[in-house]
């Protein structure tokens, strides 16, 4: 059976993790064999997902995006504001979603 790491070595992670996707909230799981893991919460669904937190960053400014200029985010074809503050960091975001960063 493997140690689990010390609540100090889970919240320093933690806070890695919430710096590098911010408004990604994520969840520590302990298993009966003494594993750990620390997946991102699926926004729509509220349960932890085994899936690229960087997806929920991506979403979360899309659905941003489409507030501020009163789109519905199902829409099928958009075009935002030039005054829209978040498209510059859904832009980034993207790119380190393709890889391009």
């Amino acid at each position: 059976m493997a140690a689990r790491p010390s609540q100090q070595v889970i919240k320093q992670h933690l806070n890695r993790l919430a710096k590098k996707y911010v408004g990604v909230e994520f969840r520590v799981l302990y298993a009966s064999n003494g594993e750990t893991a620390i997946l991102p919460v699926n926004p729509q669904t509220g349960e932890p997902e085994i899936m690229d937190p960087q997806r929920i960053v991506v979403k979360n400014l899309w659905n941003k995006m489409c507030a501020h200029d009163n789109i519905d985010p199902k829409s099928n074809f958009v075009e935002f504001s030039q005054s829209n503050p978040f498209t510059v960091d859904y832009h980034d975001a993207m790119m380190k979603l393709q890889g391009g960063r």
